[in-house]
């Protein structure tokens, strides 16, 4: 890791040469995802560009040697390739046997930008392969009305403290992963974040929801400088694969985007999804787009 870790006065101004501003992000995101966070591998600099490495998660599973290039800023063209090709070199220093562009723990980025052809020209410079896309998609709440009536059903409701052990024997059971963790760290700072359905007293599905008062937002709640004030975000949103069909997806959607609205939230953005066509029927208007970008490292 670097002597000092990179604040946000060193950030900010390279981050507004290299992003629109609907990617704007303040310091407390910098910090929370770029300083303090425990994965953080390696802080780098040089002239007029800088970038972090995040290490793996084991939380999550997979591949045990998957470094991230969490954040990445430039001034130019020349200081985006060597940023880029720095981030490899380091990344191989240290072990990895891949790296991709974002998607590390509490990421910041779920891909590419894929309106930004300066910073794809920078990663594909370095060996970056660019790939498919996902979407974030965003609407208006006020006033929301569920597309389905059944939705209002006391089956669909925000957790409780008591909920604990059920929603770790469902994450077990059906998203032993990345979903579990996330999940399961915003319902230690407040079990209200979690939306449950429950049937015959067991969890069979959730909905996270973030609103203005989360302290550490995941997802697509990091844009919440763009979303304005009284922002929500729902995501991740999943149930159990026995019980899938039918609607229940759509209905557990129905009552957490029912339940922001009843906590004023006003814009509302769902992140990382290739399921745009789905969310759009609910009113959602796709607003980012983003590429996965990777690369295969030569071991040292």
């Amino acid at each position: 890791m670097a002597a000092a870790p990179i604040e946000f006065a060193e950030v900010g101004p390279l981050w507004e040469k290299t992003y629109s501003p609907s990617f704007r992000i303040d310091d407390e995101i910098w910090r929370q995802n770029m300083v303090v966070h425990p994965a953080v591998a390696a802080s780098l600099r040089g002239p007029g560009w800088i970038a972090v490495l995040k290490g793996p998660v084991p939380e999550y599973g997979g591949d045990a040697n998957r470094f991230h290039l969490a954040a990445i800023a430039f001034d130019s063209p020349d200081s985006g390739q060597a940023a880029a090709k720095a981030a490899v070199q380091s990344a191989t220093g240290l072990g990895a046997t891949s790296l991709s562009f974002g998607q590390d723990g509490d990421h910041i980025w779920p891909g590419v930008p894929h309106d930004h052809p300066h910073l794809i020209a920078a990663l594909e410079s370095a060996g970056f392969t660019i790939g498919g896309t996902v979407d974030d998609l965003q609407r208006d709440l006020a006033n929301y009305s569920p597309r389905d009536p059944a939705a209002i059903s006391p089956e669909f409701r925000p957790a409780g403290t008591s909920d604990e052990s059920g929603l770790m024997d469902y994450f077990t059971r059906e998203f032993p992963g990345r979903w579990r963790v996330d999940v399961m760290q915003q319902f230690q700072e407040n079990p209200a974040r979690v939306m449950v359905w429950e049937v015959d007293g067991n969890i069979e599905g959730h909905a996270l929801i973030q609103t203005s008062d989360t302290h550490h937002p995941i997802g697509g709640a990091i844009w919440r400088n763009d979303l304005g004030p009284n922002w929500g975000a729902l995501g991740s949103i999943g149930v159990s694969a026995r019980l899938r069909g039918g609607g229940s997806g759509g209905r557990l959607l129905d009552a957490s985007l029912l339940e922001l609205s009843r906590r004023q939230v006003r814009e509302c953005i769902i992140d990382w999804t290739g399921l745009s066509a789905f969310y759009e029927k609910y009113g959602f208007t796709i607003t980012r787009k983003y590429q996965s970008a990777s690369l295969t490292l030569a071991t040292p």
